[in-house]
């Protein structure tokens, strides 16, 4: 079957090298400042939880289970329906579901903007803000970020400090959104939001993830700042749409965020061949990269789109290796009685260059415990030691300098074979 890509719809991305390392390479090194012990203790504020209780929306579409009251009727407006927990007198919740995937690390960076907008007018001139930790992982089988952020109001010209935290999770056909304004509370406020990601139930189904998917966070000097995610879907013809995606959201200065949103979906045949795909990326919530990759009737390949707001095309002299080809070749790779040494080599068509394949170089340098190989990979002008499962074939782990700073990649979730 001959999947047609949809370029012009935008999901929320796989893990581009190139534009990580410029992203990374672009922000400052934040730096760590002492708070007085009352904020301590006031960070340090929980809530009991109580028992989860399951809701549904007014048009029965939506049912959730989770701790606290819904106050009000769940009814969808535009585009989403909206929650309201409430925990006993402390803590109040506001939680969105949307019916369609969302770009997380724009989600974020766009509802902070929006909120504190709010918080202006109800707290006063806000003197400073600044992302106080970030977070990234999976929440069942589904990625997701977060941010706590602390800011400093002034009120009838006495300074007063607040909170702002923020969870969203890709639940790839929805996406889950809550926010509370409470100084503390964090590990409160991550139960409801996990509980509503993971209870979620749309029109009478769980929200399930595809037959094979991997999750791994992105961290940069050991604080998690993004997330990639890949999932597989089969079609009714045995074809596989395979997607890739990634968020990354790093604080350049304090108060100002730098994101953006990758993804790289491709379809593929039974036997790995490559059908089509598209590369799309956004970065500070813009679009800079959007571009469908099929072959013509004659067999020829060409990638036509945008590309830095220019109408592009190129011509690929042949079908580049698809994300399951690469994977099954290393897999053969460290199946051999020893691997050690030997490589792998293919094309690729990456979002480090668009216009042209790329040669990628897996080299199996040693054991790396009885289901894994360390090995370097070489993409372009990227290299980068990792780890390779052996079962996969995929990244289980990776790790590299960026000048003074180094980037980690650690898989922490994977369900289901290919």
């Amino acid at each position: 079957m001959n999947h047609t890509t949809l370029a012009g719809t935008r999901p929320a991305f796989r893990t581009a090298a190139g534009a990580l390392l410029a992203l990374v390479a672009a922000t400052a090194h934040p730096q760590a400042q002492e708070q007085p012990q009352w904020l301590t203790d006031a960070l340090a504020r929980e809530a009991k939880l109580p028992k989860s209780k399951t809701v549904s929306s007014v048009d029965g579409r939506l049912q959730a289970s989770v701790p606290g009251e819904v106050q009000h009727q769940v009814e969808r407006q535009s585009d989403a329906y909206s929650l309201m927990i409430r925990l006993g007198k402390e803590l109040t919740v506001s939680c969105q579901v949307m019916q369609e995937p969302r770009d997380l690390a724009a989600l974020l960076a766009e509802t902070a903007e929006i909120s504190f907008g709010e918080l202006r007018k109800t707290n006063g001139e806000i003197e400073a803000r600044a992302v106080q930790s970030s977070d990234a992982g999976a929440v069942g089988k589904h990625p997701f970020l977060a941010l706590r952020w602390l800011y400093r109001a002034r009120v009838k010209g006495e300074a007063r400090v607040g909170g702002l935290q923020q969870f969203a999770a890709d639940l790839g056909n929805a996406t889950v959104y809550c926010a509370n304004d409470e100084l503390g509370y964090s590990r409160t406020f991550d139960a409801v939001a996990r509980a509503l990601s993971t209870g979620l139930r749309l029109d009478g189904k769980p929200v399930e993830p595809g037959y094979f998917g991997e999750i791994t966070v992105i961290s940069i000097d050991g604080q998690r700042v993004g997330v990639a995610s890949t999932s597989f879907t089969r079609d009714a013809d045995g074809d596989t749409q395979v997607s890739n995606k990634s968020a990354l959201l790093l604080q350049r200065t304090p108060g100002q965020l730098i994101y953006q949103d990758v993804v790289d979906i491709q379809w593929v045949r039974p036997d790995g061949s490559l059908i089509n795909a598209v590369q799309v990326k956004a970065e500070q919530g813009r679009l800079t990269e959007n571009l469908r990759l099929n072959p013509d009737q004659e067999g020829r390949w060409k990638a036509v789109g945008t590309l830095a707001g220019k109408d592009v095309e190129f011509e690929i002299p042949k079908a580049p290796s698809s994300f399951v080809a690469l994977a099954l070749a290393r897999r053969q790779l460290m199946a051999a009685p020893n691997p050690v040494g030997t490589s792998t080599e293919a094309s690729t068509w990456s979002s480090l260059d668009l216009s042209r394949l790329l040669s990628t170089r897996a080299t199996v340098l040693e054991p790396a415990g009885p289901a894994a190989f360390a090995v370097r990979e070489e993409l372009g002008g990227v290299t980068i030691e990792a780890v390779l499962d052996r079962r996969t074939g995929t990244i289980a782990r990776a790790r590299m300098p960026i000048g003074p700073r180094t980037m980690t990649l650690e898989r922490i979730h994977q369900h289901g074979a290919f």
